[in-house]
């Protein structure tokens, strides 16, 4: 089979998939994986050739559950948890530890500024417990909150690899139990986390044992990346953001308003490290080594080794690594002078990170990274005779970019729960200037290294650049109709979406002169089209529905009040919209919103806001963006507050009616005061 890695790579995947979302179907599967190992040998030592791919692919998909199901229980359980319970410092069922306890672990990640403390990955290795306060053997990773004002300072030795000394106070992730709110616990282990930890003051963290040689240095690197491009771009600038972001994969500097601003564009891609970055990496180092020497094998393998070392300096994250893997294996196919289809060098890729790490196939970056990638080389088009080299690079960017976008679509509405049509358009701009904030961010890293004087120009490419990358992105404010939200499509439609999509590729590549593909060409010409505009409207919620009876539904929203009721008729009034902002993502866009899209609302008729402390306005302004209520009432007034300024300009934009309230107002709707 021409396209054997890709059934391969997809049978695991999938199987890693279903296991690490259903960690209980580990026993079954185990045991039909036993069963269908035994039918493949006996179909193949037996000849019966029509049998053995299918019942081959089902064996994979079924080892493939065994791994990710396995790799799951052990993330959500590791000794760290087991440990802290048997000794009742964080007991079964208790949300949080009475009192801090002693850690020490080796540092995941450098550490990231957020908007009130520095946030450290630890993953613990020893606690002190019992009446002794002796050290125990524990692993498991948390993620450390450290306060007070001498954490930021402290920063610079809190690098990966190294190891700290910790006082912290426990506690499990909470979730929202809401509809469409995903559990804290769960995707916090998928992010291999398991604990959060508060601790009081930079001085109780201490730094007792340096990383190896190799930690150090990708970290010492990553400093002076930094250092660099804020000096060029200024410090706390957006394009010192993006540009370091784009360069070593460091999103601290991102703020949340712009990253939602790119989701909403459909181009947040682009600002994660992926195959773009390390293609251009991979050409310049190329062009440089080939330039030093005639000899091919010699730049293919420095080309190779400076790969390696680019994604040791940004982490070897999942998008990172997929990335990578595929680099080296097009130089390997290079070096022995074979070729390949390249969509098989990206599912073995692929396939071999999911079955080294199974816990990847719940990272948004590795499924963004790898279906852009996947569309890009499948949308390629072959060269056309006489078609001047402009036309052709034309051509090429729309037809990739249409397919990245056709390839997103079910992972960007099934995780920021948005369907962006202008990312077609926008990431062909956004893709071009992405390689040129690369570049200018590296340049301001040389430059602040041996040519100060070159910072300056540095800087205003980089500036100009980055503006490419994040006003284009404004373009969705100025015509909202070019994205808008859906409830997450269900896992029948993205399988039907994506099987169209693979039998119209199978027809047209693989066997295109048989009669089946001709029948499969014409049905998935219509059932792929189909499929991707379920997924992109939602048509089951088009159309309101009326209950018969009255329904009131308080929400999680943590401190603070959110109060649905949906009247018989149909009707939908909520009562304030909880949640202080954090970090400037409020509740209204990350727990209201996605509940009310799971219910099928896409509208409201009222917004009542009681008084406006920001427990209670915190989401209300999002809210009004996006579900448009026609009438807006707010309660108790508060003079010059911010909130309420917001919430009003929110509601003149979407023309809903401002009413002020006072006691005995009221409204009847189908017999309901």
């Amino acid at each position: 089979m021409r396209f054997l890695p890709v059934v391969v790579a997809a049978a695991v995947t999938l199987g890693v998939t279903a296991g690490a979302s259903w960690p209980a179907l580990l026993g079954p599967a185990a045991a039909l994986a036993g069963a269908g190992w035994a039918a493949t040998v006996w179909v193949w030592r037996k000849g019966h050739g029509p049998w053995l791919v299918p019942l081959a692919g089902s064996t994979l998909a079924l080892v493939g559950t065994v791994l990710g199901a396995t790799a799951m229980q052990r993330a959500l359980a590791p000794s760290l948890v087991a440990l802290l319970e048997v000794h009742d410092v964080l007991p079964a069922g208790a949300s949080r530890g009475a009192s801090p306890i002693r850690l020490e672990g080796r540092l995941a990640a450098d550490a990231a500024p957020s908007a009130q403390a520095v946030l450290l990955r630890v993953d613990v290795g020893r606690v002190w417990l019992g009446p002794c306060a002796c050290p125990t053997a524990a692993a498991g990773r948390i993620l450390a909150s450290v306060g007070g004002a001498a954490a930021a300072s402290a920063m610079g030795d809190w690098r990966a690899g190294r190891t700290v000394v910790l006082t912290a106070t426990l506690r499990r992730p909470r979730s929202a139990r809401n509809e469409g709110a995903p559990d804290a616990a769960i995707e916090l282990a998928r992010r291999r986390t398991v604990l959060m930890a508060s601790v009081k003051s930079a001085l109780v963290v201490e730094v007792v044992a340096r990383g190896g040689w190799g930690s150090e240095v990708a970290a010492e690197i990553r400093v002076r990346a930094r250092r660099g491009i804020a000096r060029a771009a200024g410090p706390a600038t957006e394009a010192a953001g993006v540009g370091t972001a784009v360069l070593i994969g460091d999103r601290a500097g991102l703020s949340a308003p712009l990253e939602e601003r790119l989701q909403r564009a459909g181009t947040f891609h682009v600002i994660a490290i992926s195959g773009g970055n390390i293609a251009l990496w991979a050409m310049g180092t190329l062009w440089v080594t080939g330039r030093l020497t005639r000899r091919r094998p010699v730049a293919l393998a420095a080309t190779a080794l400076a790969l390696v070392a680019y994604a040791a300096v940004v982490g070897g994250g999942a998008s990172v690594l997929r990335a990578t893997g595929m680099a080296l294996v097009g130089i390997a196919t290079q070096w022995l002078d074979q070729r390949g289809a390249a969509v098989n060098v990206l599912a073995l890729t692929a396939a071999a990170l999911v079955v080294a790490d199974p816990i990847v196939v719940f990272d948004i970056g590795f499924w963004l990274t790898t279906a852009a990638t996947a569309g890009l080389v499948v949308g390629l088009p072959a060269p056309t005779a006489g078609e001047s080299r402009t036309r052709a690079w034309m051509r090429a960017l729309l037809l990739t970019s249409v397919w990245a976008e056709a390839a997103l679509l079910p992972i960007v509405a099934s995780v920021f729960q948005q369907v962006t049509p202008a990312g077609v358009v926008l990431s062909a701009v956004a893709i071009p200037a992405m390689a040129v904030v690369q570049l200018a961010a590296l340049g301001a890293v040389l430059a602040d290294a041996a040519v100060p004087l070159l910072l300056a120009p540095c800087g205003v490419v980089l500036h100009l650049a980055t503006s490419v990358v994040t006003e284009s992105a404004r373009v969705v404010d100025a015509v909202p109709w070019l994205s808008w939200r859906v409830p997450p499509p269900s896992p029948l439609a993205v399988a039907l979406y994506a099987a169209s999509i693979a039998a119209w590729l199978w027809a047209r590549r693989v066997a295109a002169d048989t009669r089946a593909a001709g029948l499969t060409r014409r049905v998935t010409r219509v059932a792929a089209p189909a499929m991707a505009l379920w997924i992109a409207v939602s048509p089951a919620t088009l159309l309101p529905r009326a209950p018969g009876e009255l329904r009131v539904s308080v929400l999680d929203v943590g401190q603070g009040d959110a109060v649905l009721v949906h009247f018989p008729n149909g009707r939908r009034m909520l009562v304030d919209a909880g949640g202080a902002s954090t970090e400037g993502r409020d509740l209204g866009g990350r727990v209201i919103g996605p509940t009310l899209r799971a219910r099928g609302l896409r509208r409201l008729d009222y917004l009542v806001v009681t008084h406006a402390d920001g427990d209670h306005i915190g989401g209300a302004a999002t809210l009004v963006r996006e579900f448009r209520p026609a009438e807006v009432w707010v309660g108790v007034p508060v003079a010059d507050d911010a909130a309420t300024a917001r919430l009003r300009e929110a509601a003149r934009a979407v023309g809903a009616s401002w009413r002020q309230v006072v006691r005995g107002e009221g409204v009847h709707v189908d017999g309901v005061r």
